[in-house]
């Protein structure tokens, strides 16, 4: 069985912001390998995050001896992973995705309504009419602005956090959006299992979580 593990990290998570967890999956003889997002190494255009092309990015950044391997995303790096998944399923034999609040696109304008991002409507809206301020903004305007439906086809593993990235507990409608997000994926063919864990979003900061996080990964048996 392979234990190669590929990482796709969220906003402003360096590869310094995995370090940590990165060390202890190795330590534990796993062989890590870390790919930035595209849109933090270069300018990029809305053309070059489209699907296809982000899918060709993290197909040109892995290992060449990595033909099949556990997938980990954080954040928004849980979309990119969403939809490799759904184009290249058997090259991934699980998938980690930890608090995707990236979701699909109607979930995802509805979850930024709801923390004050109003730009999100014109987004979702009008993508054409929108002037994008910077590479993250083209980026989630790539995602929110395409209504293609991208299912994991591998086994896929949901971690879910009890707050958000200021420590705060989340509100009754994030939790909604995110049991609404678990159900589409089941009915659309996902092969999903959902844990809790109660914590901050950023559940990989904390060294006590890694090993909650690694049994999760490799799909081993964990007590919810």
């Amino acid at each position: 069985m392979s234990k190669n593990v590929v990482i796709l990290p969220g906003d402003g998570m360096d590869l310094d912001y995995h370090k940590p967890l990165i060390n202890y999956l190795s330590e534990h003889g796993l062989n890590v390998f870390w790919i930035e997002l595209m849109e933090e190494t270069k300018p990029c255009s809305y053309q070059d995050l489209e699907p296809d092309n982000y899918c060709k990015y993290i197909n040109d950044q892995l290992p060449s001896n990595f033909d099949k391997f556990y997938a980990y995303g954080i954040s928004k790096g849980c979309y990119w992973w969403t939809v490799y998944a759904s184009k290249y399923p058997g090259r991934i034999i699980n998938l980690l995705l930890i608090e995707p609040t990236t979701m699909k696109p109607d979930l995802l304008r509805e979850f930024e309504l709801d923390r004050g991002n109003d730009f999100i409507q014109e987004l979702y809206d009008d993508p054409s009419e929108v002037t994008r301020e910077d590479n993250t903004h083209t980026a989630l305007d790539v995602i929110v602005s395409d209504k293609r439906k991208f299912v994991p086809k591998c086994r896929t593993t949901i971690v879910w956090t009890s707050r958000n990235n200021k420590n705060e507990p989340y509100d009754s409608t994030v939790i909604r959006l995110k049991k609404q997000y678990e159900n589409w994926l089941r009915l659309n063919g996902c092969h999903l299992k959902v844990l809790h864990v109660d914590d901050q979003h950023c559940l990989d900061q904390n060294p006590k979580n890694f090993p909650y996080i690694m049994r999760a990964l490799l799909a081993a048996g964990i007590r919810c």
